[in-house]
């Protein structure tokens, strides 16, 4: 497999194709932000590999950091790259700040909303998109904090972060989206069921809103968000939606 930067800029055509004037300006800002990343340091050895592959979850993956990299390099921040350890660090007002980037695959999401025509009538799959949310958050939050009943270490237990520094999960929820994201679509939704973000709803408990009405007068009694701290998976124990209220959580 190719793994030039040359390559790239196939591959990159390949994924933002035509001569329409939008796809050239993207195609052109896309590899200028893969070119000052990697000029940088700041991918593992395998990223321009999975940059240059067909697999869309590496591609995305890859894509995601190169994204946050030049984001954080275009605010003056100077993240740095190591290995081991979380994707980015930073020195930013007196702390040590831990950024891991992740791209949630669609596992388990509906076919036919993550290939629907865009504008069609389809269901939204609330649940099964936030539960890869939750999944998500759960693999890099065990990063951090390990594993104890599979005897993993996370980066605290090594002394990679320490307790004082702050950690950031950065889930980018695209692949999640519908519509064919990733091949020249996408819907753009990223609010859940309850009409906050994902991120929202993942972390804070927040469920759909609802109304409760009183049965022998059928008179409105009160309307809010449910308290959802809890998520029913279609096999397995519940997994938690309730991460910033768990002090377990707290350095994340």
């Amino acid at each position: 497999m190719a793994t030039t930067l040359e390559a790239l800029k196939e591959t990159i055509l390949q994924r933002i194709p035509g001569e329409h004037p939008t796809a050239k300006m993207w195609r052109s800002a896309v590899f200028a932000a893969c070119e000052k990343v990697l000029a940088a340091g700041l991918l593992d050895k395998g990223a321009l590999a999975r940059l240059n592959g067909p697999d869309d979850g590496l591609y995305w993956g890859a894509m995601s950091e190169v994204f946050l990299a030049d984001r954080l390099l275009h605010a003056g921040l100077q993240p740095t790259h190591q290995e081991p350890g979380p994707d980015f660090r930073l020195e930013h007002g007196g702390k040590t700040i831990w950024v891991e980037v992740i791209t949630p695959l669609p596992t388990n999401v509906p076919v036919e909303w993550l290939e629907h025509t865009p504008g069609s009538a389809v269901d939204f799959p609330a649940e099964p998109i936030l539960l890869r949310w939750t999944a998500a958050i759960k693999e890099k939050a065990e990063k951090l904090r390990g594993n104890p009943s599979q005897g993993k270490a996370g980066y605290l237990a090594s002394g990679i972060v320490s307790e004082d520094d702050i950690y950031v999960i950065a889930v980018n929820g695209l692949l999640l989206r519908g519509g064919g994201f990733g091949k020249g679509d996408g819907f753009p939704q990223f609010e859940g069921i309850s009409q906050f973000p994902l991120a929202v709803e993942a972390t804070c408990s927040v469920g759909p809103y609802a109304i409760k009405i009183n049965r022998l007068t059928l008179e409105q009694v009160s309307a809010g968000h449910s308290h959802r701290p809890r998520l029913a998976r279609p096999k397995g124990a519940d997994v938690p939606a309730d991460t910033f209220h768990d002090p377990s959580f707290a350095p994340i």
